[in-house]
């Protein structure tokens, strides 16, 4: 019996203090509670990221994360919204280590963005801004620098416009396509990339205006396309036929 409690116990313990090897980047990258186009939003900005990659460092972060079961149709806007994507998903990162488990998380709190998120919790159930259920707030996805909560929706800075200039600016056609893709509308020069429903990036050439691009050897499937100049940054999905 005592053999019995102890092994209990000891169970009862793993989860929030287990010693988990991975970083919170690599781990939400592979996660499959993970929304997938939330996994590409942040393949997009690896660079910007890389403080979460770090398992050395002095501080623990907590993230949240879309749930696998959040709707495409959701978390679209968030890789094709022309506000800087990485201004967005630092919406989604605490500089430090929260615990539900230990105790009932109640009030404001500033993300890396600068903006405030407002978290209610008790021992049946974890909000954000009263609308986005915090979906493991009592199993947390551990990481060597920190831990992941998945919720049930995503959560926006305030004052964020989804369809703002840029997007009047930037066209995007044929949609859907099959053969050739033409992208034209922007005023200055900069990088275009196509990238696959993996994160990875297939296609990648500067371009000055109009551009049409032969994808007759492309996969059927959702793409996205990414525009990044000195003046704006611009991501779009699109679909192949």
């Amino acid at each position: 019996m005592k053999k019995l409690l102890k092994i209990i116990l000891l169970t009862s313990s793993i989860g929030f203090s287990q010693n988990c090897e991975n970083s919170i980047l690599d781990e939400i990258s592979i996660n499959e509670n993970v929304n997938q186009y939330f996994q590409i939003a942040l393949s997009l900005n690896l660079d910007d990221l890389s403080f979460l990659d770090d398992c050395d460092g002095d501080i623990n972060y907590t993230m949240f994360a879309p749930g696998v079961d959040v709707p495409t149709a959701s978390v679209a806007p968030l890789v094709g919204s022309t506000t800087d994507m990485i201004d967005l998903i630092l919406h989604y990162i605490h500089e430090e280590e929260l615990d539900f488990q230990t105790t009932n998380i109640t009030g404001d709190f500033i993300m890396l963005d600068e903006n405030y998120i407002n978290i209610d919790s008790d021992p049946l159930a974890g909000f954000i801004n009263d609308n986005v259920s915090i979906l493991n707030h009592l199993s947390p996805i551990c990481a060597c620098n920190g831990v992941i909560y998945t919720i049930d929706n995503l959560i926006w800075p305030p004052n964020i416009g989804l369809d703002d200039e840029l997007d009047q600016k930037i066209s995007i056609y044929p949609v859907p396509t099959k053969h050739v893709l033409n992208v034209s509308g922007y005023d200055h020069g900069g990088i275009l990339k196509i990238i696959n429903n993996h994160g990875v990036t297939i296609y990648s050439q500067r371009i000055e205006n109009h551009i049409e691009i032969d994808i007759s050897n492309y996969r059927s499937g959702l793409y996205f396309i990414d525009f990044k100049s000195k003046h704006s940054h611009f991501t779009e999905s699109v679909i192949i036929n």
